[in-house]
């Protein structure tokens, strides 16, 4: 055997990959998915939770400016200048129950995608008192 073709046959050994390394590599690589796709939707999840946070805030505080212009608090939605969904659209608003006593409640409930991804914290409250429910999803 001369040396060129000692060196062709060397070359061809020594590139492309070998099945069992393909095979290796494609199991990392799954694993890592699936440790990483759940962990990243979860935390969509939670980030879309801010949503629900800031329009009860929002709702809130145009409350607030209802009571300071009639002495009391509204029971319904649509005398606040504020639509019935979130701002990102994940989250139903709501006024639940229509007090005469100076409070209110205001409401987010999931919807949508975020309705069926969140189920234990799919509905926000916010009271006059700054009471927030569930607690452990604020």
């Amino acid at each position: 055997m001369n040396v060129k073709q000692q060196h062709t046959q060397d070359h061809c050994r020594a590139s492309g990959f070998t099945l069992i390394e393909l095979l290796i590599v494609v199991i990392i690589v799954a694993v890592l998915a699936a440790v990483a796709i759940p962990t990243y939707k979860n935390v969509i999840v939670k980030s879309r939770r801010g949503d629900a946070k800031i329009a009860l805030a929002e709702m809130a505080n145009l409350q607030e400016k209802f009571y300071s212009a009639n002495l009391r608090y509204t029971g319904a939605v649509a005398s606040l200048p504020y639509v019935t969904t979130s701002t990102e659209g994940y989250y139903s608003l709501s006024i639940p129950v229509a007090t005469t006593v100076p409070s209110f409640t205001v409401r987010a409930t999931a919807i949508g995608v975020q309705a069926t991804d969140d189920t234990s914290c799919a509905v926000f409250e916010l009271t006059s008192t700054g009471v927030r429910t569930p607690a452990d999803c604020w």
